[in-house]
């Protein structure tokens, strides 16, 4: 027998209006952190999760209702830009690794038979 729990989120109007503000939040900081990415790539520079953290961290002081907005919002909207990059490079590095790997073990067995 399989025991659930179901949790509701019954939200106030006060806390519906904080989800809101933080959705627009994670809004503004992804989509302004891309178009940083895209046009210092589009200049041949990348710039890492970090980077673009700090970039935000600096123009969102021109914005003073950003200041009442929470800054992890805002760091896991910007991170989400660069996932797919570092999964690319992940598996790049994984299947480079599992090729070396098939070479090393194919040029042993030619030694040996030597």
């Amino acid at each position: 027998m399989y025991k659930s729990q179901k949790i509701a989120l019954d939200a106030n109007n006060k806390q519906r209006n904080w989800f809101a503000q933080q959705c627009g939040y994670a809004r503004f900081a992804y989509n302004y952190a891309l178009a940083d990415f895209k046009s210092e790539l589009a200049k041949d520079n990348f710039l890492s999760a970090s980077e673009l953290n700090k970039r935000f961290n600096v123009a969102k002081k021109e914005y003073a209702w950003t200041k009442s907005q929470d800054q992890v919002v805002a760091n896991k909207s910007i991170l989400v830009i660069l996932l797919p990059q570092y999964l690319i490079g992940y598996l790049i590095d994984l299947i480079f690794r599992s090729l070396s790997i098939v070479v090393q073990n194919k040029v042993s067995q030619q030694i040996v038979k030597l």
